[in-house]
Formats: C-alpha cells, sequence, structure tokens
C-alpha cells in the first residue's frame, strides 16, 4: 500500500469511527474512496482488511493532526501569508441532529434538578444520612411540573402558572440538596464527593433564575 492510500484510509477511518472490516469494504467497493486512492474504474487492486489495518494503524491521531498542520501551512504560504501576518478564515456552519426537548430552558433546569436528586440521594445511602426516602416522589413532582408546562406551550393560553409551579418545585429540591449538603459533610462526605452535588446545584440555580 501506498503512502498516499495510508493516509487517504485513516482519514476516513478517523471521519467514519469505522472498523477495519468497513474500511478494507469501502476501500474495495466504494468509487468515490477508489478515486481518492488513486484507482481508476479499471484497476481491479483489492484491500485485504489485514493490510489496511497493518499501514492504517501506523497514521495514529497525533500523526494525522501533524500532517494537518503541515498541509495547512503549505496552503498557507501558497495563498501569500508570512508568519505574523494577521490570519482571517470564515466557515460555514450546518445543521446537525440534535435531542433536545422543547421548549428548551425548562427542560435544561429539569434535567439539572433530577440529577441533582440523584446525587444527593445516592451520597445519601451511601453515608445513611436521611432525607431521600421520597426521591421517587420529588423525580415525579419535576416530571409532572416540566409536562404540563410542555403541554401548555402546544395552546395558546397563558403558561405563568405552569412556569411558576415549576420554578416552586425547582426551589424546593435546591432547599432539599442543600440541606441534604450539610449532612453529608457533617457525616464525614468528602469534599470531593460533594463537589459533583455542589455543581448541579450551581447549575439549578443559575436555570431557575
Amino acid at each position: 500500500m501506498t503512502l498516499w492510500s495510508g493516509l487517504v484510509l485513516a482519514l476516513w477511518k478517523q471521519a467514519l469511527h469505522c472498523d477495519f472490516d468497513r474500511l478494507a469494504e469501502l476501500a474495495t467497493r466504494h468509487e468515490s474512496v477508489r478515486w481518492m486512492l488513486g484507482l481508476g474504474a479499471v484497476e481491479q487492486r483489492r484491500f485485504a482488511v489485514r493490510t489496511v489495518t497493518r499501514n492504517v494503524q501506523w497514521l495514529s491521531a497525533d500523526r494525522l493532526q501533524h500532517v494537518n498542520r503541515l498541509v495547512a501551512g503549505a496552503g498557507l504560504r501558497l495563498a501569500g501569508w508570512e508568519p505574523g501576518d494577521p490570519l482571517q478564515a470564515r466557515c460555514d456552519s450546518c445543521v446537525v441532529e440534535t435531542d433536545v426537548e422543547y421548549p428548551t430552558d425548562y427542560w435544561l433546569l429539569r434535567d439539572a434538578l433530577v440529577a441533582r436528586i440523584a446525587v444527593a440521594a445516592a451520597l445519601s445511602d451511601q453515608a445513611k444520612v436521611p432525607g431521600w426516602r421520597q426521591e421517587r416522589h420529588w423525580r415525579k413532582q419535576v416530571n409532572q411540573a416540566c409536562q404540563r408546562l410542555r403541554m401548555n406551550y402546544r395552546k395558546t393560553k397563558p403558561r405563568k402558572k405552569q412556569v411558576q409551579q415549576l420554578l416552586r418545585t425547582a426551589g424546593e429540591v435546591l432547599r432539599r440538596v442543600l440541606a441534604t449538603r450539610q449532612r453529608l459533610a457533617a457525616a464525614g462526605v468528602p469534599e470531593e464527593l460533594l463537589g459533583e452535588l455542589d455543581r448541579l446545584a450551581g447549575h439549578g440555580a443559575t436555570m431557575r433564575r
């Protein structure tokens, strides 16, 4: 395999996150990939999985990054750019598939609350500290408040009441978490374990504002 073929296949693997079997299949049967490898439509060369694996493994992510810097530097020199000159660049944005609930801000608050409840309950259980026997109840309260708000978003009715209910629930959860945090610290739970609880509490308090 040539150095160019190894570089092209390594870039394809990094972009697709595929295994070597899929990569060998692309190199053997995919017309566009074969053109990039410098093989025409008449060329009958086939790529064995072992050959692809042995050659592509030499090009680690660090080596590909080094090649990328060399190519970018060559392109800049070709465009007349000199070291020390100001560099301007343009790029296009693209739409990607996401899984974000709507309305986004309130569902982010919901995620922070549920995570906070889970961490507080888990730490309390480990340290034998009471206070989260009704963990499921509080998760249900948060979910129901968000569901009512989302259903109201689909209508033309005012939603102030649903927002206030969610914020009241968030405030109550925050107060319970802070009280739990004090009990956990008094019980001797290390600060590094309480750090995650502090981080989630901070997210929830910020979103609640």
